[in-house]
């Protein structure tokens, strides 16, 4: 019992405290574990929100919509509201969505990405990543945490034509080159662009692991899902993305993994195991940084064939009755 009562008291401890620990600092997993337990404002699947995932296909090789309705049923209005959510979204319409394309930043814009940073630094993941990064020897002082963030995601740099990209375009808002979406891995902007009518969900993509228990909990209720969609008329043959993770859990988390981890990441965050993919782009721009759903070791295929010739035995003993 008093093992017990000391574990939900260290989970406890973590949830309120942004400091990280010895054991965090040199472990990245366990810094990402901690930015979970920090994302207390993550929302409840149902509750929140409510998405309808209808049917899967086996491989994004799979084309054609087998989705006739919308991802999204709802997202309550008091949700979007919220500061990091809010100013979020002010962001997602000041970009062009073709590679190639020089973005201008208006003053407004700039005033945008400033309420937002603003707004972001108030969070305890982002204080977390702030602390983190002082100790690690990125930045001096916390109060150099809101240009450092603001250079890492905002700064301007060329992909195809002189500041045609930057790093918050290209994970949360997408972008399309030679009839392709780039990016894209925000399930705010996936919502924002579904009511616009400028998406259209075809069907998840089934995956070989799921985050919840399978036999008590619906694929409405996983919170990292691999999907096909068309935005503004081109296909996205796969894109995962959280659902339901806050804009300063996102941003903590590829900043964390970006700074101090390598190309593929592979962490436990609550019930999901999931790869963070980072890429560096030209020296030591963000180019892109996303989450996938990370392939059966060779113990759990072992067990998922297993599990599925019992399934078969027993269909066919039943069968025989």
């Amino acid at each position: 019992k008093s093992f017990y009562q000391a574990e939900k008291l260290n989970k406890q401890v973590k949830k309120e405290s942004v400091t990280p620990t010895d054991a965090e600092l040199q472990d990245l997993s366990l810094a990402c574990e901690r930015l979970w337990l920090l994302d207390d404002q993550r929302l409840v699947p149902g509750q929140d929100y409510q998405i309808n995932t209808q049917q899967g296909k086996n491989s994004s090789w799979h084309k054609g919509d087998v989705a006739p309705g919308p991802l999204f049923e709802f997202v309550h209005s008091d949700v979007l509201a919220r500061p990091t959510f809010k100013h979020f979204i002010s962001l997602l319409d000041n970009y062009f969505s073709a590679t190639g394309s020089s973005e201008v930043v208006t003053r407004e814009e700039k005033e945008e990405e400033n309420a937002f940073m603003n707004a972001l630094i108030k969070t305890a993941p982002i204080q977390y990543l702030g602390e983190y990064l002082k100790a690690r020897g990125e930045i001096k002082d916390i109060k150099e945490l809101k240009h450092y963030l603001s250079e890492l995601w905002f700064k301007l740099y060329r992909r195809e034509a002189y500041n045609d990209s930057s790093g918050f375009e290209h994970v949360f808002v997408g972008e399309i080159r030679d009839s392709k979406v780039l990016g894209m891995h925000n399930w705010i902007q996936i919502y924002n662009e579904e009511q616009a009518g400028n998406l259209d969900y075809q069907g998840y993509i089934k995956p070989k692991r799921r985050g919840n228990n399978p036999l008590k909990a619906a694929m409405d209720s996983e919170q990292l899902l691999s999907l096909q969609f068309l935005w503004k008329g081109e296909l996205k043959p796969i894109g995962t993305s959280w659902i339901g993770t806050t804009p300063e859990f996102e941003v903590a988390l590829y900043t964390l993994c970006f700074c101090f981890g390598e190309e593929e990441n592979f962490l436990q965050l609550g019930g999901y195991k999931v790869l963070i993919k980072c890429h560096k782009y030209r020296g030591q721009k963000l180019g892109t940084a996303f989450p996938e759903i990370p392939p059966l070791n060779h113990d759990e295929a072992a067990t998922r064939i297993q599990s599925v010739h019992r399934g078969k035995q027993t269909r066919r003993n039943y069968g025989r009755r």
